[in-house]
């Protein structure tokens, strides 16, 4: 993938890196589930709401994100060498490394997160985590952690 190719929207006129992005921001902002999610307490503490959670990621999210860079490779807006990995990698991070009711933690661990997680996508050709998906972090953060 030593060469990009011209950005084409697809169908629809949205990239598949602007996808993902607004994917990201509308879960930070869906305000019902992240009270779902707070009231809920730690998954860790319920293994089968656990079990049921990686099993919907193994079995649905992640063949869904693979489609999606499979799709941004195609319209130029991802260049992404290993689509499966990358997949598995991007699912595991976004399911289970960055939801604090799996993985307990406090506002500036959570951005510390991203932080990393921007670094890690942007070196696998997915550089999803820009400025704006960066703020819906930080808001998610300050009004949903503690």
């Amino acid at each position: 993938y030593g060469t990009q190719r011209p950005n084409t929207a697809t169908d629809d006129g949205i990239h598949a890196l602007g996808k993902l992005k607004a994917m990201i921001i509308s879960a930070m902002r869906q305000e019902e589930m992240q009270e779902v999610f707070v009231t809920s307490g730690s998954l860790l503490k319920n293994a089968k709401l656990l079990s049921n959670h990686l099993s919907t990621c193994f079995q649905y999210v992640i063949p869904q994100m693979a489609e999606l860079l499979h799709e941004g490779n195609r319209d130029g807006s991802m260049c992404v060498e290993d689509v499966g990995t990358t997949a598995e990698l991007l699912t595991v991070y976004l399911n289970i490394w960055c939801v604090p009711s799996i993985l307990p933690t406090i506002p500036e661990q959570f951005i510390n997160r991203f932080l990393l997680l921007r670094r890690q996508a942007e070196a696998a050709g997915v550089p999803f985590i820009d400025d704006d998906v960066m703020a819906a972090c930080m808001d998610h953060a300050r009004r949903w952690l503690k």
